[in-house]
């Protein structure tokens, strides 16, 4: 996984042929801990790796992925799956194991180093 800042040196311009602006640069993560699920975003991965060490001692992280806007898309996120909603930003999948892995299969599809590629399929 690349936590590299400098795949988001192009912030401020847009991506070509799709238009999409080149803002709110960061990473859209997913730990799991007890069955339950935070979907969250962070701007710097270690220290929110080293955040959730208190909060999710026992977490087991399924990814970090570079995202533009990412603001909006965790907010598109959490209403997607608002039904499964636990507390917070956590969500339990308890009986729809299928929604789960929609969303983790989904997830871990997206590239480790590439927000415009991630962007353009999250939205399109």
């Amino acid at each position: 996984m690349s936590t590299n800042d400098d795949i988001f040196e192009a912030i401020g311009t847009r991506v070509p042929v799709w238009n999409l602006a080149r803002i709110d640069p960061g990473y859209i993560y997913i730990i799991e801990n007890h069955d339950r699920f935070k979907i969250g975003k962070t701007k710097n991965v270690a220290a929110r790796k080293k955040a959730a060490k208190t909060w999710a001692p026992d977490g087991n992280w399924i990814g970090f992925k570079p995202f533009w806007a990412i603001s909006h898309l965790e907010r598109l996120l959490h209403t997607g799956f608002s039904r499964y909603w636990y507390a917070n930003e956590w969500f339990k999948f308890d009986d729809e194991p299928e929604i789960r892995d929609l969303l983790l299969d989904n997830f871990t599809a997206f590239k480790d180093d590439d927000p415009d590629s991630n962007s353009v399929d999250f939205v399109h």
